[in-house]
C-alpha cells in the first residue's frame, strides 16, 4: 500500500469522525496552553524579583504536575471513548483485508495529525494568551509589569516534550488493542451489552460504610495539621464509595423503578429504564466520573475564592498590629532598647503609636491531660512536638497578671489561683504544676491580644506574679526555665509607605540586637499577596481544567450512548415512535441519571466543609461564614454550567438517534 494512502486515509477518517475528534483536539489544545501558561509563569523574570516568590513557585510546581499528570489520564482517558466507537469500523477495515500492520499505520498518521495540530494550536494559544494571564496575575497581586514580553521557548520546548510523550503513550494504547483483538471480537464489542445486573449486597455495604467513615473523619476532625492527613484518606474513600454507590444504587433505583408498573410502562420511561439497565455499570462509571471531578471543582474553586477574599482578614490575623516585635529573652536593658527605638523613631517621623501591648511570656509544647477535674500539663518542652500538632496536646503560655491586666480587664488574683484563656474547653476547675494546685478562672474574652495559634493550641496561664511564672517554668525543667520571651505590638497611624519607612529604620537601628526580630504588615502584604494571590490564580486554573473534563466526559458520554441507542431507536420509529415521544424519552433518560452527580458532589461538599474549613484555619483563614458562603455561590454557578452543558450535549445525543428522513 503506497505510503501516501495512509496519510490520504487518517486525513478522511478524521474528516468523517469530525463530531468525535473536534472537541478532543480542541481539549488537548486547552491544556497544552494551560501547561505552557503556568510554565512560562513559574519561569517569569518579573515575578523572580518578588520577595515571597518560592512559595509561589512551590504552588506553581504543584499545579503544573497535577495539570501534567491529569492531562495524561484525561488525554487517556477520552481516547478510550474514541476507541471504543471505532473498533467497529477498524473490524470492517480487517475483514475486507486491511492486514493490521496497514491499520497501525493509519491509526499512526491520524495520531500525528491529532498531536500536530493540539501542540501547535496549544503552543500557539498559551504564548498569545500568556500576557493575558500574566496581566491578570499581576493585578490580583496589585504589581505593575512592563508590557513587553518573549515566547519562553524553553517552556515551549518542555510543554512539546511532554504532550509527545503523552500522544505516544496514547498510540501505544491504541495500537495494542487492535494488536491483540480478533476481528470478530472488535466488530462485536460495540454491540456487546451487559447482563441483567444485580444488586451486590457486600458491595453496597462497603461502599456505604466508606462514605460513612470518610463522612465521620471529615466532620470530626479538629486540628488543621490532622485535618490536612484525614483530608487524603477521607477522599479516597470518597472515590471508592461514589463509585461503589453509583453502581449498586442506580441499580437498586432503577429496578425499583421498573417494578413501579405506573411509572415504568409509559412511552417515554420504558424505552429509557430498559436502555439504561442493560449499560448500567457503564453508565454508573461514567457518572461517578462526573460525580468526582465535580467535588473536586467545587472544593478547589471554593478554597481559592475564599482565599483571595478574605486576604486582607488572614494578613491581619497573622499581624493583629501594624509592627510587632518579638525577644527571645527579656530583660531591662532590652525592654529600654526597644521602648527608646521605638519613642525616638515615631518622635523624629512624626508618628502616632495606637493600640499598643507588650508582654513577657514563657511558653513551651507540652502534652495535655484532664482527669478527675483535675488539668495537667506534662512533657514540657521548647520544641514542637508530635503530640501538640496532632492534637492531643498544645503549646502553653505562662504570664504574669501585671504585664497583662492593662491591656484586659481582669479581676484581682486571690492565693492560689490563676486564669486559663485558649485551648480545649476542658472541664477541669483545677490545675496541677508540680506539688502546687491553682484554682482556674476561665478567661472566654481576651480580644486578640492572646491570640490563638491554629496550627497548635494555645493555653494561656496568668499568674498573680512574675515569680509564680518563673517558679511554674522551673517545675517543667526545660532547660529554659528562666528565660522569658518578650513582644511588643502597635499601630501606626500614618500612610502604608511611612509604615515600611518606620519599619525599615527599626530594623536597621536594632540590626546589632540579634535576639530581636520585627515583623511589619505592609513588610508583608506584598508576600501575602503573592502566595493568596498565586493560591487563587491556581485555583481557578486546575477549575477550569477539571470543568474541561467534565464537560468532555458528559459530551462522549451523551455520544457513546447515542450511538449505542440509535438503532434501537430506529426500531421504535419504525413501530411507531414518534420524534415527540423520542424527546420525552431522552427528558426522562437525562433526568432519571442527570441530578445524580450533581446532588452527591452537594453532600460530599457539605460533609468535607468541617475539615476543610479547619484546613484553611490552619492557613490563618478564620472567616468560616465567608467560605460557607462562597461554596453556596460556587455551587449555585457550577450547577447552571452543569445544566447548560447536559442541555446542550442532550441535543447532541437526539441529532444521532432521531433518525432525519
Amino acid at each position: 500500500m503506497p505510503k501516501s494512502l495512509y496519510r490520504k486515509l487518517s486525513i478522511t477518517i478524521l474528516k468523517n469522525n469530525k463530531q468525535s475528534y473536534i472537541p478532543f483536539v480542541l481539549t488537548c489544545t486547552g491544556m497544552v496552553a494551560l501547561y505552557y501558561i503556568i510554565l512560562a509563569l513559574k519561569s517569569s523574570k518579573e515575578l523572580k524579583k518578588l520577595s515571597g516568590m518560592g512559595t509561589l513557585n512551590n504552588i506553581l510546581t504543584v499545579v503544573l504536575f497535577v495539570v501534567g499528570i491529569f492531562a495524561l489520564i484525561f488525554i487517556f482517558y477520552t481516547n478510550s471513548f474514541l476507541m471504543k466507537r471505532r473498533k467497529n469500523e477498524f473490524a470492517l477495515y480487517n475483514m475486507l483485508g486491511t492486514q493490521k500492520k496497514h491499520l497501525l499505520k493509519i491509526l499512526a498518521w491520524e495520531n500525528f495529525y491529532t498531536a500536530l495540530c493540539s501542540m501547535t494550536l496549544g503552543i500557539f494559544i498559551g504564548t498569545v494568551f500568556y500576557k493575558i494571564a500574566e496581566s491578570i496575575f499581576f493585578n490580583i497581586i496589585g504589581v505593575k509589569i512592563p508590557a513587553s514580553y518573549m515566547p519562553d521557548f524553553v517552556g515551549i520546548f518542555a510543554t512539546f516534550r511532554l504532550f509527545l510523550i503523552i500522544f505516544l503513550i496514547v498510540y501505544v494504547n491504541s495500537a495494542m488493542q487492535i494488536l491483540f483483538a480478533k476481528p470478530i471480537n472488535l466488530l462485536s464489542s460495540i454491540k456487546r451489552g451487559e447482563a441483567v445486573p444485580k444488586v451486590n449486597f457486600i458491595y453496597s455495604v462497603l461502599g456505604i460504610a466508606s462514605l460513612a467513615i470518610a463522612y465521620y473523619l471529615a466532620a470530626t476532625t479538629k486540628m488543621p495539621l490532622k485535618a490536612m492527613a484525614i483530608f487524603f484518606v477521607a477522599a479516597v474513600l470518597v472515590m471508592i464509595g461514589t463509585y461503589i454507590c453509583f453502581v449498586q444504587v442506580s441499580i437498586l433505583l432503577l429496578k425499583i423503578l421498573q417494578k413501579c408498573k405506573s411509572f415504568y410502562y409509559k412511552t417515554s420511561h420504558f424505552t429509557s429504564i430498559s436502555g439504561l439497565i442493560f449499560r448500567i455499570r457503564q453508565n454508573a462509571v461514567g457518572l461517578a466520573n462526573i460525580c468526582i471531578l465535580s467535588t473536586v471543582v467545587l472544593v478547589v474553586v471554593s478554597a481559592a475564592v475564599s482565599f483571595y477574599a478574605g486576604g486582607e482578614e488572614i494578613l491581619r490575623f497573622r499581624y493583629p498590629r501594624n509592627i510587632v516585635i518579638s525577644a527571645d529573652n527579656d530583660g531591662e536593658e532590652l525592654r529600654k532598647v526597644i521602648d527608646e527605638k521605638v519613642g525616638d523613631l515615631s518622635s523624629g517621623m512624626n508618628i502616632t503609636i495606637a493600640n499598643e501591648y507588650s508582654f513577657a511570656y514563657n511558653s513551651g509544647f507540652v502534652s495535655v491531660s484532664c482527669e478527675n477535674n483535675l488539668l495537667e500539663f506534662d512533657r514540657f518542652t521548647t520544641n514542637m512536638t508530635g503530640e501538640a500538632l496532632m492534637g492531643s496536646g498544645g503549646q502553653i503560655i505562662m504570664l504574669a497578671v501585671d504585664d497583662i491586666k492593662k491591656y484586659i480587664d481582669l479581676a484581682p488574683l486571690e492565693q492560689g489561683q490563676i486564669y486559663l484563656s485558649g485551648g480545649d474547653k476542658l472541664e477541669c476547675d483545677e490545675l496541677k504544676i508540680g506539688d502546687k494546685l491553682y484554682k482556674l478562672n476561665r478567661l472566654e474574652n481576651a480580644g486578640d491580644i492572646l491570640k490563638q495559634d491554629q496550627i497548635v493550641k494555645n493555653y494561656y496561664l496568668i499568674f498573680p506574679s512574675k515569680e509564680e511564672v518563673i517558679a511554674a517554668s522551673k517545675v517543667f525543667d526545660s532547660g529554659f526555665d528562666t528565660v522569658q520571651s518578650y513582644i511588643k505590638a502597635f499601630d501606626l497611624e500614618c500612610s502604608s509607605k511611612a509604615q515600611l519607612d518606620f519599619f525599615n529604620k527599626l530594623k536597621e537601628e536594632t540590626k546589632s540586637q540579634k535576639a530581636i526580630y520585627i515583623e511589619s504588615v505592609e513588610n508583608e502584604r506584598l508576600s501575602f499577596r503573592l502566595v493568596y494571590g498565586g493560591m487563587f490564580f491556581s485555583g481557578i486554573l486546575l477549575g477550569i481544567v477539571f470543568m474541561i473534563a467534565v464537560v468532555l466526559i458528559i459530551y462522549y458520554k451523551q455520544l457513546v450512548e447515542g450511538y449505542e441507542d440509535k438503532k434501537r431507536f430506529e426500531i421504535m420509529q419504525k413501530v411507531g415512535m414518534s420524534k415527540k415521544e423520542i424527546k420525552q424519552s431522552i427528558r426522562s433518560q437525562i433526568i432519571t441519571v442527570f441530578f445524580l452527580p450533581l446532588i452527591l458532589s452537594a453532600v460530599h461538599l457539605c460533609f468535607a466543609f468541617p475539615v476543610l474549613a479547619n484546613l484553611l484555619k490552619g492557613l490563618n483563614m478564620q472567616n468560616t461564614r465567608l467560605f460557607a458562603s462562597v461554596c453556596v455561590a460556587v455551587y449555585m454557578v457550577f450547577s447552571l454550567i452543569y445544566i447548560s452543558v447536559y442541555m446542550l450535549t442532550s441535543k447532541t445525543y437526539y441529532s444521532i438517534v432521531v433518525d432525519k428522513n
